[in-house]
This record gives structure tokens, sequence and C-alpha cells, in this order.
């Protein structure tokens, strides 16, 4: 998997679940990533890097955080139509299965439950790349 033109943005309010999946981002090739430790500071981010012309293709977004949390950041982003092609994931520690149908009903991509190891990680960003594929095929086909 060859993600180094892929830019990330991970927002969760725990450094050291950033720092994780920074790390396996970058053994699976990527260049690097950008951070955000809640929902406010990942809408700033989201809106520079798209009014920069640079937006992220893969963001990681944790359910629970202050100030705004994972759901009202997906729904922001997904009213958003510019973000139609942005993969987003959920990380969350909430693993009960109306969670999971919750942020899958309301556009995420995929969804992790924390804790996670290397390889869910890798079967996640998997499936992303073939919902980027089918996206894209699908607006030029």
């Amino acid at each position: 998997m060859d993600l180094a033109g892929y830019k990330f943005l991970i927002v969760d309010d725990h450094s050291l679940i950033r720092r994780i999946v920074i790390s396996e981002l970058k053994n699976l090739g990527a260049v690097g990533a950008d951070e955000a430790a809640d929902g406010i500071e990942a809408i700033q981010k989201i809106r520079s890097a798209s009014q920069a012309g640079t937006p992220y293709q893969i963001i990681f977004l944790d359910w629970t955080m202050p100030n705004m949390n994972g759901p009202e950041v997906l729904a922001a982003c997904r009213a958003d139509e510019s973000m139609d092609d942005t993969a987003i994931i959920m990380l969350s520690s909430e693993s009960e299965e109306e969670h999971v149908v919750k942020a899958l009903e309301a556009g995420a991509t995929a969804y992790i439950t924390k804790p996670f190891k290397p390889e869910n990680l890798v079967q996640k960003l998997e499936d992303v790349m073939k919902w980027k594929s089918r996206n894209k095929a699908e607006k030029h086909g």
C-alpha cells in the first residue's frame, strides 16, 4: 500500500493515540500527518488545508472529544460537498454496534475500535483505498 501521496489528519484528544496512528502510517509509507486535539482545531485545519488547495484525503476522527465531538465534526465535513472524496475513519472506544451504525450512516467511511492492532489499521486503510477508487470511477466513468 503506497500512502506517500496522501495527506492525513489525526484527530484525537489523546496525544498517545495520535502518535500511534502517525507511527503506523509512517510504517506504511506515509510522508507525514497533521494532528488536532479536538473537533474545533480539526475543523480549522480542514478549512485551512482546503483553502490552500491541499485538502486532507483521509481523516482519522475520535468519537469522544472536548469542545466538539467526532459526530459533530463528521456532520460538518459531510455537509461540505468539497469533502465528498475525503475518507473519514472513526477511531473510538465506543464499540457498541449502535455507535458503529450511527457513524457509518452519518457518512463515516470506516470505523476502528480502540484499542486497535496495526493490522486493523491496515485493513481499514485497504478498505478506504477501495472506497476512494470506487468514488473516483463513479465520478469519471
